[in-house]
């Protein structure tokens, strides 16, 4: 996906505001015996190293410097466009957005040097970032970096399909897509035939803000249009870079499959509250299945969705592997895809990664349904257990402070229906419950005889949350004695209870 301005999807809101305020204006076997080590230590490396800080800020410098159009005002708005996406990098960077030097990241950057191998005219090769975000994206920031999700590399099948989304934003970068887009938007936008649309859908007497909403409409639509040709463009020549490689060109038949799936509940199987709750201390008695369907789109695909088509800045999935099967000639037969055997460990350690990027997020209720759907196909995976005897005790202390809204998403907007169901079960647990699951998962953890970090912090949070000064303070030294640089060790040393005889 090629990233663009922001500033385009205000221009709705601007001209409405305009109108009602007065102014009417790898192989498997080695990398599986590396994975529980990598899955803990991946959210150790989420610190922006400073020589990428300093060497990104000297470029946008340089970059800004060098846009130098025929028209003072285009030249000032393309500048400050440009100016917020570099700004907007840089803040992630600073907020831990992103994690490095993990073997998820290695696997990015050995598949961009090939790729670029393979044709050298694309010039530099292209810097790219691993963000801890669950959704399935990609994107191109058009001045030399590309962005890739965790979301995205959980539902990928195998290393060529990865190499056909890099390959994709490469084309973007190397085509200036983002750099057309953002000019061809302030070109339409301080033209003077738009300016004088707006001016006369102000002073009409009546219907201002349908002659607005209208007007909003067009420039949407042929902006959208714009953006489509740009995937098209960069999906053949992905295609062509692909079949200079080892990797596999079909890939990109099956990429456009998950990617169609994205757009559809991806799991849609319910979790069994008897098999996820059924331990002693938790009552299932009152526990029904629940069988509403909901929208996947949070019910806007139940409204009118008339230019639905037009406003999506891709096309649509069939349509792009249609076309990228005329590309072939018709002769590439795609078949169901399977994970690649040398994909497993990267695709595993991405899953269960997702879980920590719920906690940052503090979704506490998508980190537990994620860790149970997991254990589904992961039963022995002890390090799954101290995620989910944390997310419980994360719960448990949070119902305790009444901020179990603040800590549970509305999966009405993002999720699928089986998560919806889950959730209705979940607010049916008392505070006790939460606590007695924290504590089942935390002894299934440690059936190896070995302290985990999430583990022992879950510990520090019930305690805390319990007012229990020996039992925190029993927790606390346990965690700072196992993991005296973990990745919680300064909220651990935090954690006090404050009053007559406690600490």
């Amino acid at each position: 996906m090629v990233l663009v301005c922001r500033k385009a999807l205000e221009v709705h809101s601007l001209l409405l505001i305009l109108a009602l305020f007065g102014f009417d204006q790898h192989r498997a076997q080695a990398q599986e015996s590396l994975l529980p080590k990598a899955e803990q230590e991946i959210w150790r490396r989420i610190e922006p190293p400073q020589p990428l800080l300093m060497e990104l800020r000297t470029q946008y410098v340089a970059d800004l410097e060098r846009i130098e159009l025929e028209d003072r005002r285009l030249t000032k708005a393309v500048a400050e466009d440009w100016k917020e996406l570099q700004e907007d990098l840089l803040k992630n960077l600073n907020d831990k957005h992103f994690v490095f030097g993990t073997p998820i990241n290695t696997l990015l950057d050995s598949i961009v040097a090939v790729l670029h191998a393979a044709d050298p005219s694309y010039g530099k090769p292209p810097r790219v970032l691993l963000s801890w975000y669950p959704w399935p994206n990609a994107s191109c920031r058009g001045e030399g970096t590309i962005v890739v999700d965790l979301g995205l590399l959980e539902r990928l099948h195998s290393r060529s399909e990865l190499a056909f989304v890099l390959a994709h934003e490469m084309a973007h970068q190397r085509l200036d897509h983002v750099g057309k887009s953002i000019e061809q938007y302030n070109r339409q936008l301080l033209s003077d035939d738009f300016r004088s649309e707006v001016r006369s859908a102000l002073r009409a007497e009546f219907n201002r803000r349908a002659a607005l909403e209208q007007l909003f409409v067009q420039f949407t639509v042929g902006e959208r249009r714009h953006g489509r040709m740009h995937e098209s463009e960069a999906d053949s020549m992905a295609l062509m870079l692909i079949d200079r490689t080892g990797f596999q060109p079909e890939a990109g038949l099956s990429l456009m499959d998950v990617l169609e799936s994205c757009d559809n509940e991806v799991d849609t199987t319910l979790i069994d509250p008897k098999w996820a709750f059924g331990i002693d201390g938790v009552d299932t008695t009152a526990f029904r299945e629940h069988k509403d369907q909901m929208s996947s789109l949070g019910a806007l695909d139940l409204k009118d969705r008339t230019l639905a088509d037009s406003l999506k800045t891709h096309p649509d999935c069939a349509n792009r592997k249609a076309a990228l099967l005329e590309l072939m000639a018709g002769e590439v037969q795609p078949s169901v895809a399977s994970v690649e055997p040398a994909y497993v460990a990267y695709q595993a350690q991405a899953s269960t990664s997702l879980i920590e990027s719920a906690f940052i997020e503090r979704d506490l209720g998508r980190a537990i349904y994620l860790g149970l759907q997991l254990l589904r196909s992961r039963a022995d995976t002890l390090f799954l257990h101290a995620q989910l005897a944390r997310g419980y005790a994360e719960l448990y202390r949070a119902s305790k402070q009444h901020e179990f809204g603040h800590a549970v998403a509305n999966p009405a907007q993002y999720y699928s229906s089986s998560y919806n169901g889950f959730l209705q079960v979940l607010h049916q647990l008392r505070q006790s419950e939460y606590m007695a699951l924290s504590q089942y998962h935390q002894r299934l953890s440690k059936l190896d005889g070995f302290e985990r970090e999430d583990t022992l912090l879950a510990a520090a949070i019930l305690a805390l949350a319990n007012k229990a000064p020996v039992e925190l303070e029993e927790a606390r030294a346990a965690y700072i004695r196992s993991f005296p640089a973990g990745r919680h060790i300064t909220r651990v040393e935090k954690f006090t209870l404050i009053g007559p005889g406690k600490r």
